[in-house]
């Protein structure tokens, strides 16, 4: 099992505005409000993001495609605490957005790259289950 959401933003307290695409091999673009994704997994408190990956969509021939511009392993940014429609949640629901806030080494990278992110580039953080 793979735990990945794409971060959208970071808010002024620092939590990180992400959607949780856990287990989908093609999944849409990140401008979707919310995804049913059949075989998708809440992610819990408690996880820890050990890569990061920082992806463009490009537009050819009338295509969406997306190519890794980034990968960085040494991050470890485990989730500390989850805000879901205003409420302290236990886990980011599939296919949902949620405010995250993250403890560990590698927030400074993820600061560092949506604030230079061009427009059509998005940054996934994913782990494994058993990183968790």
């Amino acid at each position: 099992m793979r735990f990945e959401v794409w971060v959208r933003e970071q808010l002024e307290d620092d939590r990180l505005v992400v959607t949780n695409t856990s287990n989908v091999d093609c999944p849409p673009s990140p401008e979707h409000t919310a995804l049913a994704i059949a075989g998708a997994y809440d992610i819990p408190k408690g996880t820890t993001f050990t890569k990061l990956l920082a992806k463009l969509r490009v537009h050819e021939d009338g295509e969406d495609s997306r190519e890794a511009v980034a990968n960085v392993e040494s991050i470890s940014l485990t989730i500390v605490e989850i805000e879901f429609f205003r409420k302290m949640v236990s886990s980011v629901p599939n296919g949902h957005h949620a405010a995250i806030r993250v403890e560990g080494n590698g927030l400074e990278l993820v600061e560092k790259w949506l604030a230079a992110k061009p427009e059509s580039g998005y940054l996934c953080l994913s782990a494994n289950d058993s990183e968790t």
